[in-house]
């Protein structure tokens, strides 16, 4: 058996953004990384996403503001195990193998390979 150095579990992390949706595809449009008081985090964005950025702003785009929105972002993490080598393997397969050789399932139980 594995020692399991991380259990799995899930990470659920609000994600705000600026939405601006384009006039002839609702529903459709831009999403623009914010704060939660809708202040624009231009660090997390591309060069491509600043160049749309700016379009929407400067009504070059036929867009309509619809504001802050929130979204829930929900991420699996996987088990961590810590290999009798001292390496640490990601279980998130049904059979995960070692650099050393050894393989473990999902689970941490130690296995044959393939």
């Amino acid at each position: 058996m594995i020692k399991i150095v991380r259990f799995p579990g899930v990470v659920v992390k609000d994600y705000f953004y600026i939405f601006y949706e384009l006039v002839e595809r609702p529903f459709e449009g831009f999403k623009f990384p914010c704060n939660m008081q809708g202040e624009i985090e231009f660090n997390e964005m591309s060069s491509q996403l600043l160049i749309e950025y700016e379009k929407c702003e400067s009504e070059e785009y036929e867009v309509l503001y619809r504001g802050l929105q929130r979204d829930k972002v929900v991420k699996k993490l996987y088990a961590v195990g810590q290999c009798w080598c001292g390496t640490q393997v990601l279980l998130q397969s049904a059979v995960n193998r070692c650099g050393c050789g050894k393989y473990y399932t999902r689970n941490g139980q130690e296995t044959e390979g393939d």
